[in-house]
């Protein structure tokens, strides 16, 4: 993440981690992007936990999410 936002100028913040593993989302947070949790798990282990912007049975319904709400999508 750091190479995509330092050499290929990616804006993290405008960015999203989607994942089903917490140390993904975790990464995610840290370094400053938006994180949609896909899957029925919890999104926790041992001592870290994340709180992601969206949660989704799956990648399509996660994705579908993203595109139709306005919160989401670029103007």
């Amino acid at each position: 993440m750091f190479h995509a936002a330092q050499e290929d100028g990616i804006e993290l913040r405008e960015s999203w981690v989607i994942a089903s593993d917490v140390d993904e989302l975790a990464a995610g947070w840290r370094a400053g992007c938006r994180t949609a949790k896909v899957g029925t798990g919890r999104a926790r282990r041992d001592e870290l936990e994340v709180e992601p912007d969206l949660v989704a049975g799956d990648l399509a319904s996660a994705l579908a999410e993203l595109l139709a709400c306005d919160e989401y999508s670029r103007a």
